[in-house]
């Protein structure tokens, strides 16, 4: 990026960095670490027909592609019976040892810090839940064929995008008044009762064209909206306004309705995470009817707000349950009167995740903390956790973490396959592999029934 191009133009006798996360989804963030660290060190190490080219730090690209060719051909010559990335890994990891001092708190402050454990649930689908998320890959097959899956990138990436949002809440997407009929009305109705504002240049086309990226919850809410201005129009909307359960008929919703009465009578204090400000919405009805007090940050909060909500949650007891986005709650601030995390659903990369759940595993805390990943079952979600395991393991074998990894996590509910190839460049690699796979199980599915022998002709 601009940013590190620019910074490696300053001339410095000494350089030092502070971090964190230095290895968030592959090994090349490390050596761009430690090419800005020792540029000529660095540069040094690359084959000499790569002189010229070396003249400029490329952000070690070039250094960690020889060095882990260097190391495949050293594993084939010499025989080793291992995968060669784990063997590139541990050479990786004496090459960096000099220039590395890394403090985990598990071992500075391990007479300060309670525990932390991790547990992963894994929810099954109900067969509502589950013909929403499966009709998407049908109505793709049937208008697009799979090879979209390698073709179009933002064909691709709608699709993963539509089954990230079935997998943790069906309301994220638009399954209802799909109608023409439909379509007309509810446009006739946000025009004609200035929804969008009453310009001039807000016509009818306009209108229509927003609406057509409203979820079922966003219609919902904006019926809402239009009733709470005027209740005379209860009448000529209420068939969009949805039915409680409805609402809650999320597979991680049913779980969470019957998790969080437990948690809170065992005097637990909980923090909740999503990467989706629709889905703190819809949250924060579940909390409602459930009558839990709750409060909510997110990228859309204030700043000037954010450190007396924060307060407010250590100070009164009795709010039992905080609301976040993962990236705008996920780092910078202390929440220890919380001693459970729940992430909703997670980053495509896990260090967001352990930021997060951090928020209340820092010193100050005086409670063991449990750390709860929501998974639902046989969709992208639990294709999204096993990357989330890759990575964790590739920073474990680079920097010798015996329990650096995701894998010794305890997992609740179920066992979903995890198995999967070596984390590649790019999370748009990624969300190929995890597209293919969803269609891969959608058309392997013993319920699926197939025209003239065919996968993928559904009837």
């Amino acid at each position: 990026g601009m940013r590190y191009k620019n910074m490696d133009k300053f001339v410095t006798s000494h350089r030092l960095l502070l971090t964190g996360t230095p290895v968030q989804n592959s090994p090349k963030e490390l050596m761009s670490l430690l090419c800005f660290l020792m540029p000529l060190f660095t540069r040094q190490q690359q084959s000499v027909d790569d002189f010229e080219e070396s003249s400029k730090n490329d952000g070690g690209e070039k250094m960690l592609e020889h060095f882990v060719t260097l190391e495949k051909a050293d594993v084939k010559k010499n025989g080793i019976m291992e995968n060669p990335s784990e063997h590139a890994y541990r050479k990786l990891k004496q090459l960096l040892a000099p220039f590395i001092l890394r403090r985990r708190k598990s071992v500075v402050l391990s007479q300060l810090m309670p525990p932390k454990t991790r547990t992963v649930d894994f929810v099954p689908f109900d067969d509502g839940t589950r013909a929403v998320y499966d009709s998407i890959i049908s109505n793709h097959i049937k208008n697009r064929g799979d090879k979209i899956v390698t073709n179009d990138a933002y064909a691709r990436q709608n699709l993963f995008v539509s089954l990230r949002k079935a997998a943790n809440h069906p309301l994220l997407l638009r399954m209802r008044h799909k109608s023409e009929a439909s379509i007309n009305h509810l446009t006739q109705m946000l025009h004609s009762y200035g929804y969008f504002g009453r310009d001039a240049t807000c016509t009818r086309k306009l209108v229509k064209k927003e609406l057509e990226k409203f979820s079922d919850y966003d219609i919902h809410c904006a019926v809402l909206d239009l009733i709470g201005e005027d209740s005379s129009r209860r009448n000529s909307l209420a068939q969009y306004i949805l039915q409680e359960e409805d609402l809650f008929c999320s597979p991680k919703f049913v779980r969470l309705h019957s998790l969080l009465p437990q948690l809170i009578s065992e005097n637990h204090r909980m923090l909740i995470f999503s990467q989706w400000t629709r889905c703190l919405d819809l949250l924060g009805c579940l909390l409602e009817s459930m009558d839990l007090k709750f409060l909510r940050l997110d990228g859309q909060t204030a700043i000037s707000e954010r450190q007396h909500l924060i307060d407010e949650f250590n100070c009164d007891p009795t709010i039992s349950v905080f609301l976040l986005s993962t990236r705008a709650g996920g780092m910078g601030i202390n929440l220890t009167a919380a001693d459970t995390c729940i992430l909703h659903d997670l980053d495509f990369n896990p260090f967001n995740d352990i930021q997060a759940e951090d928020r209340c595993h820092r010193i100050g805390q005086k409670k063991p903390v449990t750390i709860i990943k929501m998974v639902t079952e046989d969709t992208v979600d639990a294709d999204i956790y096993a990357m989330q395991e890759r990575k964790s393991k590739m920073n474990a074998a680079i920097f010798a973490e015996e329990n650096g990894n995701l894998s010794d996590e305890k997992v609740q509910k179920g066992n979903s396959s995890r198995k999967g190839n070596e984390s590649k460049k790019g999370d748009d690699v990624e969300i190929t592999r995890i597209v293919q796979s969803a269609m891969d199980r959608f058309l392997s599915s013993p319920s699926l029934k197939h025209k003239n022998g065919k996968r993928g002709m559904v009837v």
